[in-house]
């Protein structure tokens, strides 16, 4: 056609008379048929028949029906928009060189985009609960404070875990990954931005279990249950801002977001929420479009979700080393708020205390010293001061151990020497478990010390536990590994020389009787073959300080009797501290035995010391001929005519038993004789002399102090004539015991039967 007007006369005068049907026609208004190329802006009319388009007559209709308009999509049916369509595609590909790609929107991701964030992030959370479990469970069964004891340092500890962790969550990262991109729903994003997005994110998961089981458990069950549910919390402030923006349409201030940003469960839900944008888009999430927001007057960027990750995963790690180091929880022990701003914690330095401290802690109440020269052998010299001394010289708290209730306001003192095993005896309760976890650094004490090898427990019970062995009362053991991997692994803790290690396993595996167990997993082993391997661990590495509580119990005879030889052979050159409730077991292995009750130390000494400071004296029995004939009371004129001490303890049907005093020993060669030539008179047949047991000793004292555990004061005085031992009541608790020694013999029993 020439122009319009032509067009437009062909159609009302002779279109119809052709028989043309005609949908539409274009008008380009500066396009001529001369021209090369399209102008920049090109114009153009479509003109259509008006049956076929609403009517642009009127602005409203004429009739008004309570209903939105409907005409509207007369363009959509009748083919207005198609012609537009077309027009423009040949338009934009004559500009451009080439034709346009129908987007490939993919309707799924169009339909979840506001739960999608939500999906990933609450994926996480049985990964977030059975890592804050698994970390619970070390502490509950005290397996990482073992290995602390045995030489592991904190900090590879949690690399260690981190580096397990990590490698198992990178693997699942990029499946994830792949299954996203070739699964069809992050099609257009970069899968390599997408992979580093979820891997800082599973950086700052780990770092959150980490600080978070340091902060609300103490039992693994209970943190398994509960970690899931503060995860979820943490993700709050996302679903809030996520219905502000996409329901309300309400534009959230960056500042807002960037404080909610601080939970690292928000930070990456907002950063899912803009991939979403973006792929919905068409683009994708790109390096050249991360630092830009999708969403319009936004000034927070994917970017910087992923910037406030980082910063969470930093604060959550620093509050970790913070929290754990001022509250290690149920074992260990805190250091001071400030320790961060101290130079002997990054150096290593041992604090120099003044001199005015050192004067001050003479009058601990705890105190342990583990020296490495055992002067005065076989010699007990033990002086402490009253408690009400104590507290006027000291204006200390009397708040003693905040853990056991039963080691308040008491004085424990005692020296231990290399090359000797101390038995430490006491009832259930009594304290002897809390006084070793002191010891160990599992639990601190509020007041006092102990000082082994020179080394204070309160300042440098690191570089005490690197020559420390412990075996404790329950058996910790890694139950995936065998018995030799458990010495392997405690041997490199304790950084043992390889050429050395082969050769000291083989030694441990034979003297405790393993060897036929060298490759059995823990877990298949009886209780007995578990005990006897802890106390193996406990001697790895060539510690001097060993510390074994109860190590024989629940093994069977022969077994305790080759744990007996495994002490007293590996005892030169080491000081061993073993608490026990067996009395023969203190009596063979201790070289001296000391005794708590009610968390007070009630003595200490060599075995024939105790039973000569504290012991009633010999037992005499008797064997009676006849029962009907023979006479207490001759036996007892004839016993105490030359023993004008002894007294008659008990009496049987068959036997008389006589407790004969400890200083008239001397008497006993012309005493014996004499009680030979009068049996047929006295119509006894035999007789029997016995020493005072050492579990007699244990319940006498004991038992004493249950009677009156507050108003009791011992004191003996020793000397090669005589001991002397006098019962006073005080109102204060005391005990003390001065200018003891011991003799290299002991007294020989006399036995004869006739």
């Amino acid at each position: 056609f020439a122009d319009e007007n032509d067009l437009v006369e062909y159609f009302l005068r002779r279109a119809y008379h052709d028989n043309y049907t005609v949908i539409g026609s274009v008008v380009f208004t500066n396009v001529h048929l001369n021209d090369t190329k399209l102008p920049p802006n090109t114009i153009y009319k479509i003109r259509q028949n008006a049956s076929l388009t609403p009517s642009t007559k009127r602005v409203r209709d004429l009739f008004w029906v309570p209903s939105p308009p409907q005409k509207g999509f007369m363009y959509y049916n009748f083919g207005f928009s198609w012609i537009q369509e077309i027009i423009d595609r040949a338009i934009i590909d004559t500009h451009v060189g080439r034709p346009i790609i129908e987007p490939d929107l993919f309707g799924f991701l169009l339909m979840i985009q506001h739960a999608f964030p939500l999906c990933l992030t609450i994926s996480w959370i049985y990964t977030f609960a059975m890592l804050t479990q698994s970390i619970v469970y070390e502490k509950e069964v005290r397996l990482k404070e073992v290995m602390k004891i045995m030489g592991l340092s904190n900090g590879v500890h949690w690399i260690a875990r981190f580096i397990t962790v990590f490698s198992q969550t990178t693997v699942v990262m990029i499946a994830v990954t792949i299954i996203l991109h070739y699964g069809t729903v992050l099609v257009h994003s970069n899968p390599f931005l997408i992979f580093i997005i979820f891997e800082i994110y599973a950086l700052s998961t780990i770092s959150l279990a980490y600080v978070s089981n340091r902060c609300f458990y103490s039992k693994a069950k209970i943190a398994a249950a509960c970690s899931g549910i503060i995860y979820l919390l943490t993700y709050v402030p996302c679903t809030y801002i996520s219905i502000r923006e996409d329901f309300a349409q309400d534009i959230i201030p960056k500042w807002a977001k960037m404080l909610a940003s601080l939970f690292s469960t928000r930070a990456f839900g907002m950063g899912v929420k803009y991939i979403a944008f973006y792929e919905n888009i068409g683009t994708g999430i790109q390096f050249d479009n991360i630092q830009y927001s999708p969403v319009e007057d936004d000034h927070f960027t994917c970017f910087e979700t992923i910037l406030f990750i980082v910063l969470d995963t930093c604060i959550y790690l620093i509050l970790m080393w913070y929290i754990e180091n001022i509250y290690p929880g149920t074992y260990g022990i805190p250091k001071k708020w400030y320790f961060p701003f101290t130079i002997s914690y990054w150096t290593g330095e041992t604090y120099v205390e003044p001199n005015w401290i050192k004067k001050f802690k003479k009058i601990n109440l705890f105190r342990w010293i583990i020296c490495g020269k055992h002067h005065m052998p076989y010699t007990f010299h033990w002086s402490t001061l009253s408690l009400n001394q104590i507290i006027n010289d000291s204006k200390r708290n009397q708040d003693y151990f905040e853990h056991d209730e039963h080691l308040n306001d008491q004085i424990i003192g005692v020296h231990l020497y290399e090359g000797e095993i101390l038995s430490f005896l006491g009832h259930n309760g009594a304290g002897k478990t809390t006084t070793m976890s002191i010891l160990t650094g599992l639990i601190p004490a509020t007041s006092g010390t102990a000082i082994i090898y020179d080394q204070d427990i309160n300042i440098d019970i690191d570089k005490i536990r690197k020559n420390l062995g412990w075996c404790p009362q329950h058996n910790v053991l890694l139950e995936a590994l065998t018995v030799e991997e458990h010495l392997l692994f405690f041997s490199k803790l304790k950084q043992v020389q390889s050429k050395e290690m082969k050769k000291m396993i083989e030694n441990m595996l034979f003297d405790v009787g393993l060897t036929s167990k060298r490759n059995a997993i823990v877990s298949t082993l009886s209780d007995g073959m578990k005990r006897k391997l802890s106390v193996a661990m406990a001697f790895v590495g060539d510690a001097k300080t060993i510390i074994l509580d109860e190590p024989t119990a629940g093994v069977d005879p022969y077994a305790r009797r080759a744990i007996w030889e495994v002490l007293l052979k590996l005892k030169r050159g080491r000081t061993i501290l073993l608490s026990t409730h067996h009395m023969d077991e203190a009596n063979v292995l201790g070289d001296r035995i000391a005794t708590i009750s009610n968390g007070q130390l009630k003595f200490c000494g060599t075995s024939l010391f105790l039973k000569t400071t504290f012991g009633e004296g010999y037992i005499l029995t008797l064997i009676k001929k006849d029962p009907w004939m023979a006479s207490k009371n001759d036996v007892t004129s004839t016993i105490t005519q030359y023993k004008p001490q002894a007294y008659l303890k008990e009496e049987t049907r068959k036997e008389l038993q006589y407790i004969l005093p400890l200083k008239s020993r001397h008497l006993f060669p012309k005493f014996f004789s004499i009680l030979d030539s009068r049996k047929e008179l006295l119509s006894i047949i035999g007789y029997g002399l016995q020493d005072v047991s050492l579990e007699e000793v244990f319940l006498k004292v004991t038992e004493q102090y249950k009677k009156s555990p507050n108003a009791t004061e011992i004191e003996v005085e020793f000397n090669s004539n005589n001991i002397r031992q006098e019962n006073t009541t005080k109102t204060s608790s005391t005990s003390s015991v001065q200018g003891l020694r011991n003799r290299n013999s002991s007294d020989s029993l006399k036995l004869q039967q006739n």
